[in-house]
């Protein structure tokens, strides 16, 4: 479905700009209610604006509600928080992710501009930390020639382009500083590692003595953090793991995989930071591990059955008889594990 808005088309098929709030700009999705007029959602990867729930986030990890009111698709009137952009997005880009965590504290998403089809560095699809010069960046285009650039160089070059109003009066030669700082100190002292746990491991991704941050993110606010207890469904067999990030050794992110009928999937992602979510994805994209499909069946094969379960996501159908867990409704599945408090409801 296509609605204008102002100069701009909305496109479930097309990203697009938003901000809400008049803070911080970021890529999003629209998507309009096919139940009800008026009423739609922005789906995202910012954290901080997590809302309504969509009925699809294609890939992404939030959603925010909207409404607005069109005729003929053309709206006139779009909830007043929110400012929508179709600016030209590059199709495929990769951005370190080690370069997103040392930015995230200065206030704004600046490599946003990278993400641009637009500017000194359009031709370029890849942004990383070059391995071998501490304050150099590598940019690599889509041939896989690649160019080695200084930290301040590069973002003097993105900072100033024609989008630089995003961000109101805030570039200038001292934040250029700040940012060429922060992405040294990061390089230098962070340590990230990616690991598939196992057994009693699994209860280190759960144990919040070993998260990084103690705050507001799924990962912290998760519902099964510290019931040890009620994880031995995970612990006690060998057809799930966890998939985990840590930085200096504390886990910053995690999510389960499963080893299904039809190969590994891995299930709802719980992070500390928005950019963990895009790492391990990477990670289990390249090892040939792909989301959980909600338009799929999956069976999961089990050797152990506990007294007690965990709420799960995805795989919440236990057939105890077979032992096996299912993501629907299986006629011999006649126990749904979606409990806090490690029992289950008779279906």
């Amino acid at each position: 479905m296509q609605l204008k808005f102002k100069d701009n088309v909305l496109d479930t098929d097309k990203k697009c700009l938003v901000s809400i709030n008049d803070n911080d700009y970021f890529e999003c999705k629209f998507i309009s209610s096919k139940n009800e007029k008026g009423k739609g959602w922005l789906v995202h990867n910012n954290s901080k604006y997590r809302g309504d729930n969509s009925p699809e986030l294609l890939g992404y990890s939030y959603s925010w509600g909207l409404r607005f009111k069109y005729d003929d698709n053309y709206i006139s009137y779009i909830t007043d928080n929110i400012k929508i952009f179709n600016y030209p997005f590059k199709e495929n880009y990769y951005i370190d992710s080690r370069l997103k965590a040392a930015i995230s504290g200065l206030g704004h998403n600046y490599l946003l501009l990278f993400e641009l089809n637009d500017g000194l560095y359009k031709d370029y699809s890849r942004l990383e930390y070059d391995e071998e010069i501490d304050d150099l960046l590598k940019l690599t285009k889509p041939d896989n020639s690649s160019i080695t650039i200084k930290i301040g160089r590069f973002f003097n070059g993105l900072l100033f382009s024609k989008f630089h109003y995003l961000f109101k009066n805030e570039i200038n030669n001292k934040l250029i500083e700040d940012i060429t700082n922060s992405l040294l100190s990061f390089k230098k002292e962070s340590k990230i590692t990616f690991e598939f746990l196992s057994g009693e491991e699994i209860l280190k991704g759960y144990n919040s003595d070993f998260y990084l941050f103690k705050n507001s993110s799924k990962l912290s606010k998760s519902c099964m953090t510290n019931k040890f207890s009620y994880l031995k469904l995970y612990t006690k067999n060998k057809s799930v793991q966890l998939a985990t990030l840590f930085m200096n050794d504390k886990v910053i992110c995690r999510t389960l995989v499963w080893k299904t009928d039809k190969g590994l999937f891995y299930d709802k992602i719980y992070s500390n930071i928005d950019w963990c979510d895009s790492l391990i994805k990477d990670k289990l994209k390249e090892l040939n591990i792909l989301p959980i499909s909600s338009n799929i069946k999956y069976e999961v094969d089990l050797e152990k059955i506990p007294e007690q379960y965990p709420y799960l996501d995805t795989m919440c159908y236990l057939d105890k008889k077979n032992k096996k867990l299912y993501n629907y409704n299986n006629k011999e599945s006649k126990y749904y594990l979606r409990s806090q408090y490690g029992d289950y409801e008779i279906m």
